[in-house]
């Protein structure tokens, strides 16, 4: 693909706070630049679009739902129906812990994928991805489409390395304009870069890029990063090269002294085309044509300093970032948020409950008339119980207003306006434990069950579709990267015990790669290893990724149990299957039991047999 490296002219010159040292890049180096920055450029240009009202949506699901400055005696409260809408709806799509499972396409690599399993649930138990994916979710509900990245980072576990997941501001993700998917397999390939833009501390990036320490400077006016934690301030920088608000707005005056820098990484699909000399079968010179870039380009910059522009270091030559959405929409790269629907009737149901509050305040005080020829001082009237007026004139009559009383159908309004945000909000009273009024059999609130969850189960279906994403990433990173023993800890769930064993990926000489595993046993309180195992892995090594995820409510799981039982009590399954199935703890201890017990009984039914009837 060629791009167009035309550049505007405010995007020259030197940061504002940048040293002394005057960066002058080559001729390669600054079209690097140039490149990342038009493409830079065009995904904001874009983005802009949708973004508008992330961060308003943000402060609301904090509770900031009031804009307008209102009098001190006018109530401004906040019942947050939004943040119990969205935390319940999360807490549901992660109640049953998701889990990553490769199922071989070559029946040959089945005994590798088992050792998959094992390496993706024990990493993703001890590096805690769980929180990852509550952070994607969380933000897919408030800005309607969430993004994450699985990369691989040598300095972790040792210098070991180690596989990484986490989720990633939406704030500074910026896809192409055309993309609907980060890594679009469709006819058109639409996808062809993705950009993530981030404040840095400048001396993190001198401290990573040593060799360009002297020409990193400020430049950032500002960055508000309180924002997170304090609602009344807003995430905003400003590019001064730009002279652009890259988020927000704000009429505060910039901070000169900022010491940060906005670090942009552009990833790329680049098809420029190099000239490679090569030798003929007669010892001729010979010229051959390659793509510079096989795998993909990464470029990273800030201000105008290059600071990489290397090749995709990932052999699958996929951008490292996957997509999560809240709400489809079509044929867009962005979802629809939980915010925008709710926003509307949560700011009505607001106003309502204020405005009861500032009837019975205003009217719990009723007013007095006094009329002035009554000779009393109106200052001495504070309302307190029991209180007597003496007035002198006693010919002029003091009266105490009733106070206006609140209308019945208020009340009622407030009811329903809360009937009517669960409903956009598709959480149903039934999904939280209340019986429904008029339904009885058990049949019939287990189809009303089932009904009301529909929008979970959408939403469910969305992540399982993101994970994919994930586990395909995953998978990559480390059939390219585990190349060195790893101790590997799994829980078994059956009962409750641990299995350790030894895992690494190593490329023969041929090509072929092959796994080696060293499998440890418990000889009383240590772990002795029992011989390396080398299992082979296909040329093609294809996996498919599945996802084990399901909403395990109460009612589902009741469900679940009495369809067990049913089974079992008509002999279809046996007692292993229920254990399994119900994923009762220590379940192989319980059978294992069970078994003693049925053969003890066994012979001891033997025994008797073979001594005859007991006669008196």
């Amino acid at each position: 693909m060629d791009y167009d490296t035309g550049i505007q002219t405010e995007h020259e010159g030197r940061t504002k706070q940048g040293p002394e040292a005057v960066y002058s890049p080559n001729p390669e180096e600054r079209q690097a630049v140039e490149l990342a920055k038009k493409l830079f450029q065009r995904a904001r240009k874009h983005r802009s679009k949708y973004d508008g009202k992330w961060l308003d949506w943000y402060r609301m699901f904090r509770g900031k739902q009031w804009s307008d400055q209102r009098p001190s005696y006018r109530h401004s409260e906040v019942i947050n129906l939004l943040f119990s809408n969205i935390q319940n709806q999360t807490a549901l799509m992660t109640d049953t812990k998701p889990r990553l499972q490769f199922s071989p396409q070559d029946p040959s690599d089945a005994q590798f994928a088992n050792i998959l399993n094992d390496v993706a649930s024990s990493d993703w138990e001890r590096n805690g991805w769980i929180m990852s994916l509550c952070e994607v979710i969380l933000d897919a509900h408030l800005y309607g489409v969430a993004n994450s990245q699985v990369c691989y980072r040598q300095d972790l576990d040792n210098g070991q390395g180690c596989a990484t997941y986490e989720s990633i501001d939406p704030l500074e993700c910026y896809p192409d304009p055309d993309a609907v998917q980060i890594n679009d397999r469709s006819m058109d390939n639409k996808s062809s870069f993705f950009c993530r833009a981030y404040p840095v501390h400048i001396e993190k990036l001198k401290a990573k890029y040593p060799d360009k320490a002297k020409f990193i400077g400020a430049d950032l006016d500002t960055v508000w990063n309180a924002e997170r934690t304090n609602i009344d301030k807003k995430i905003v920088y400003r590019d001064v090269n730009s002279g652009q608000l890259m988020s927000g707005n704000s009429n505060r005056s910039f901070d000169a002294e900022s010491n940060m820098t906005l670090k942009v990484e552009v990833w790329l699909k680049d098809d420029s085309i190099i000239e490679e000399m090569i030798k003929g079968e007669l010892g001729e010179t010979l010229y051959k044509s390659k793509k510079k870039y096989p795998r993909g380009r990464k470029i990273v910059y800030c201000g105008e300093v290059l600071l990489e522009d290397m090749e995709n270091p990932y052999e699958d030559g996929e951008f490292p970032f996957q997509k999560h959405i809240n709400y489809l929409l079509s044929r867009e790269y962005y979802g629809i948020s939980e915010v925008e629907n709710l926003e509307s009737p949560q700011k009505i149901f607001n106003k309502l409950v204020s405005g009861v509050l500032d009837v019975l305040v205003l009217m719990g005080n009723p007013v007095w008339i006094v009329p002035t020829s009554a000779g009393l001082d109106v200052d001495t009237i504070t309302n307190r119980p029991g209180m007597i007026l003496e007035p002198d004139n006693v010919n002029h009559g003091i009266q105490r207003q009733e106070g206006v009383q609140l209308q019945p159908f208020v009340m009622q309004l407030i009811s329903t306006m809360q009937n009517w945000f669960d409903t956009v909000g598709g959480s149903m009273d039934i999904t939280r434990g209340a019986k429904p009024t008029g339904v009885s059999a058990a049949s019939a609130i287990s189809q009303l069950q089932d009904a009301a969850q529909t929008r979970v189960r959408l939403k469910m279906r969305f992540m399982d579709v993101y994970l994919k994403q994930v586990g395909t990433h995953y998978l990559n990173r480390v059939m390219q990267f585990y190349d060195v023993q790893r101790v590997y800890a799994v829980t078994n769930d059956q009962d409750g015990s641990t299995k350790y064993f030894r895992f690494s990926i190593q490329k023969k000489d041929d090509g072929s790669k092959v796994a080696r595993v060293i499998d440890y046993k418990k000889m009383g309180n240590a772990y002795e290893p029992l011989g390396m195992r080398q299992i082979p892995i296909s040329a093609q090594a294809m996996f498919d990724v599945q996802i084990e995820t399901g909403s395990s409510l109460p009612f589902a799981k009741a469900d679940k149990e009495q369809r067990v039982y049913q089974l079992f009590d008509r002999g279809i399954i046996d007692a292993e299957e229920v254990m399994n199935s119900l994923q009762y703890p220590n379940a192989a201890l319980v059978l294992d039991r069970m078994n003693q017990k049925a053969q003890a009984a066994a012979e001891a039914q033997q025994q008797q047999a073979q001594q005859g009837p007991i006669r008196s």
